[in-house]
């Protein structure tokens, strides 16, 4: 009896002495809470669960994480938009999920420096390396600045050459940087991609395409791992504030840092509407038609392999388990069903009258979300400005109807409108754009 009892036990502790894969992550900067779902998911032991054993490798000014998977020195990076510019120029990466939906990426300028026209007359601009910041860099091509003729240079002392006037800018997250620039009454001014139509995604977990076609198992289970530890870090911030001071504040950074950090970056991720990394292949194709409209992107590969799509096999045991129980709770769920398509077919019947309504409308419709990414765009939009509803689904707002002058008067403009139930009228000239 001992003996099977002994048996008994060995083999139900074996999971927990099996061998676990080694798998290594390079993060894109220094240890922050910038990172926190990836910390969340070692420390909670959701990685563990699902027998990896992880490594984060703290990132820097020097570290390229796209160059780092692809020489096998990490299995996992941390990158941003930019990332599609590598696979389109041949590199075989795969998008495993956007985590910041808008990009914190901006230009942290000394207080004389409030435009890219500005620095480019006489700045000296500090980028990260490669094509990391290239959405900065779109910024002047988007005022028609020649790449060429700015001063950029790599980025060494960050920070500290700002403060000490050895450069006009730096690449900077807003999540970040300027809060030491306000703890330390230092005047600074900031210019964003947003402003100028360039809203892009921030953080992009991805890896190679080689791992994901020989290891499809652990790529599944490390992005699940991930994902279930950024909800984590989202909705208990404060202990994981704490779990960063104590183990990973490389920056001696102080608990109201990390706390500005962490409330900039939740709404940066938006987890209360958008699915933790959640990324939408209309929007990718955008940031890839404005790449290559600046040239920043020369590649013509298709984006289909560029995308994450796991390996989803069918459990029969749990079928026919799922099967047993919903036949004990057919007439349940039957009536259920009925009121449910009832009030389905009903909403179904006003969308589609909406949409008939909004496309053979006598006026030029147009629709746009928060971001000012167009949504919709009825027949007589089509015939006003002479672009098809193909050509602008999924595109900026600004870049058809505002000329470069009128963006911040339009803008301020609509926050008027947004934020009062009172009606407005505005005469203003504006650029009448057509195609």
């Amino acid at each position: 009896m001992r003996f099977i009892l002994f048996l008994f036990l060995f083999i139900s502790l074996l999971p927990l002495y099996a061998d676990k894969k080694d798998v290594t992550v390079q993060l894109r900067w220094l240890h922050q809470f910038q990172f926190a779902g990836y910390y969340v998911a070692l420390h909670k032991g959701y990685y563990s669960d699902v027998g990896l054993n992880v490594t984060l490798l703290e990132g820097g000014p020097s570290i390229n994480p796209v160059n780092m998977v692809m020489s096998k020195k990490a299995h996992f990076g941390i990158s941003n938009s930019s990332l599609v510019i590598d696979y389109l120029n041949g590199v075989d990466v795969i998008m495993l999920g956007a985590i910041f939906q808008h990009s914190p990426n901006i230009l942290l300028t000394t207080k004389e420096f409030k435009s890219p026209i500005d620095l480019a007359v006489r700045g000296k601009i500090s980028l990260m390396g490669g094509d990391q910041d290239v959405e900065l860099k779109a910024m002047f091509l988007k005022e028609g600045i020649d790449l060429a003729k700015v001063n950029f240079i790599p980025n060494k002392n960050h920070l500290q050459d700002l403060i000490d006037n050895k450069v006009s800018a730096i690449n900077a997250y807003s999540s970040n940087e300027p809060f030491l620039m306000k703890e330390r009454n230092i005047p600074y001014n900031i210019i964003e991609p947003r402003t100028y139509g360039l809203d892009f995604y921030g953080d992009t977990l991805f890896s190679s395409k080689e791992l994901c076609k020989s290891s499809p198992k652990l790529v599944e289970d490390f992005v699940n791992a991930t994902m279930k530890g950024w909800e984590y870090a989202l909705s208990h911030e404060d202990e994981i504030i704490e779990l960063i001071l104590s183990q990973y504040n490389t920056q001696q950074k102080t608990r109201e840092h990390l706390k500005y950090e962490a409330s900039t970056l939740k709404k940066l991720i938006n987890p209360d509407f958008v699915q933790i990394g959640h990324s939408n292949p209309g929007r990718w194709k955008h940031i890839v038609e404005t790449y290559r409209m600046f040239n920043l992107a020369n590649g013509d590969r298709a984006l289909e392999e560029f995308y994450y799509s796991p390996d989803k096999k069918l459990d029969l045991t749990w079928f026919y388990i799922y099967l047993a129980i919903s036949s004990a709770a057919l007439l349940v769920l039957g009536g259920i069903s009925h009121y449910i398509h009832r009030i389905n077919k009903k909403l179904q019947n006003s969308t589609q009258r909406d949409k008939i309504l909004f496309q053979n409308s006598a006026s030029a419709g147009i629709v746009w979300n928060e971001s000012y990414i167009i949504t919709g765009w009825n027949t007589q939009a089509e015939k006003l400005f002479g672009w098809s509803h193909e050509e602008t689904i999924g595109k900026n707002f600004f870049e058809f109807f505002v000329a470069s002058d009128d963006v911040e008067m339009v803008r301020e403009n609509m926050k008027t409108i947004l934020n009062s139930n009172e009606t407005y009228i505005f005469i203003e000239p504006l650029a009448n754009y057509q195609k």
